[in-house]
């Protein structure tokens, strides 16, 4: 919004020093394209006021509140711990426990949902992204079995068909990281990198 960063970093209203042209003008009076008017505000154009004297400067108090926020995740409208636990309590094994715990220890990014009942393709995941569609199994010892590969497999296909992404994950855990490096579009970087 041409004020020029502060020295200290703390962004407050009261300090700030507006960016000026070569004749000591402020480049910007209210609003322009390279702050905070674009094609999609348009019809707000002449109620934009980057200075905002009307108001006592509260919408610049806000920014710079906002310099200094904090974001913790949530999903759906539930806070970070309501979130944790659910997915706790909905963990069906010791295997998906252990892999929510190396979620959280390695940084990556929640699920949003548990148990996630997928009916079109007759299956239940282990956990949901909702934003990607995507189905993550955590895979126990039985499904070594020929039989449960085979059905797997058919549940893999019919969520692909339907437009699910589907990730899974072994009982060996030692594999488990170079699967979420292969998805990090999903899961995130992690903190390990």
């Amino acid at each position: 919004m041409h004020y020029q960063r502060p020295a200290d970093g703390h962004w407050q209203r009261e300090t700030l020093v507006q960016d000026v042209d070569a004749a000591g003008k402020p480049i910007c009076e209210a609003g322009c394209y390279k702050c905070l008017l674009s094609y999609y505000n348009q019809p707000d154009h002449t109620v934009i006021d980057r200075q905002d004297a009307a108001n006592e400067g509260k919408a610049l108090d806000i920014l710079c509140r906002l310099t200094r926020a904090q974001g913790r995740l949530g999903t759906f409208g539930r806070t970070p711990e309501r979130h944790e636990d659910e997915l706790a309590r909905l963990s069906g094994s010791s295997l998906e426990q252990a892999w929510l715990a190396h979620v959280d220890c390695h940084g990556y990014r929640r699920p949003d949902r548990g148990q996630e009942s997928i009916p079109d393709c007759n299956t239940c995941a282990d956990f949901f992204y909702a934003d990607w569609k995507a189905a993550i199994y955590i895979d126990g010892p039985q499904h070594d079995e020929p039989a449960q590969r085979e059905r797997d497999e058919a549940i893999n296909r019919a969520l692909a068909a339907s437009g699910h992404y589907v990730v899974r994950f072994p009982k060996e855990q030692a594999r488990w990281p170079e699967i979420f490096t292969a998805h990090a579009g999903l899961f995130g970087p992690g903190n390990d990198h």
